[in-house]
């Protein structure tokens, strides 16, 4: 990942940006490939888990959960994410002595994103906050190719093709076959 993003202008950068879903690993690869990246927590994963934390509050499909997520997604909109954390301890507090299992985990994943969950920020600077180009990207480089109908691959057989897909897409095609096995080159 590290080689890829040099080949791509990593040196000459003014800014890195690592975005995210929220997973531990995806950060800690930026962590350890990226350290002075700028993370950002995909701002859909976000207002799933904000969904799944009204739910939680207020029950699954419910008026009541629908009112939390409308006020609440204003909040991270914003970006006031420990004013979103304060209402929803407030109201998990008000409705139980504890927490459940459910609440504190989403609770849990906006205390440890928080400061990549400025999205107010992000957007007056101009930064990606939305992971739907990569993810466009994947479907088109991976999905109309690997998954036709009727389609079954090696996991071998389906890299080479996907290299091969990344290389011609990405117009690097020569620079890749050079680089290319030479026993795989010959039996082509």
């Amino acid at each position: 990942m590290r080689r890829e993003a040099r080949v791509r202008g990593l040196g000459r950068s003014e800014r890195v940006v690592m975005l995210g879903d929220g997973a531990a690993w995806v950060w800690e690869l930026g962590r350890v490939n990226f350290p002075s990246a700028t993370q950002i927590l995909d701002y859909y994963h976000a207002r799933e888990h904000l969904t799944r934390l009204a739910e939680a509050l207020a029950g699954k499909d419910t008026p009541a959960a629908a009112k939390l997520h409308k006020t609440w997604e204003k909040l991270l909109w914003a970006g006031k994410v420990p004013q979103l954390l304060k209402n929803a301890r407030k109201r998990a507090l008000r409705d139980a002595a504890e927490p459940s299992a459910a609440v504190a985990t989403e609770l849990g994943y906006f205390e440890k994103n928080q400061l990549r969950m400025r999205y107010s920020l992000f957007r007056t600077q101009g930064l990606f906050f939305g992971s739907g180009v990569v993810e466009a990207g994947c479907k088109t480089v991976v999905g109309q190719r690997a998954k036709q109908s009727g389609m079954c691959w090696s996991e071998s057989g389906l890299l080479a093709v996907l290299h091969t897909r990344c290389a011609l897409l990405s117009r690097r095609f020569e620079a890749f076959w050079r680089n290319y096995d030479p026993a795989l080159q010959s039996a082509a």
